[in-house]
């Protein structure tokens, strides 16, 4: 998951850039995936681009 998220963040710019990214991951629309990271300006961009990508995700605290 972790590569995941690096891939996403380090993929900024075009609104369906981040979406392509999860999508060449193999992910499609349907999909569930798991964000766990801190809150920071990196969440949102990641949720949006899961939704973007049709995928259903689910947020895990960082402090279990």
């Amino acid at each position: 998951m972790s590569l995941l998220i690096k891939q996403v963040k380090s993929s900024n710019g075009a609104d369906g850039k981040q979406r392509d990214t999860l999508r060449s991951l193999g992910l499609r629309r349907g999909d569930h995936i798991a964000i766990c990271m801190e809150n920071n300006e990196h969440y949102f961009p990641v949720c949006w681009a899961a939704q973007r990508a049709g995928l259903y995700y689910t947020a895990i605290s960082t402090r279990l």
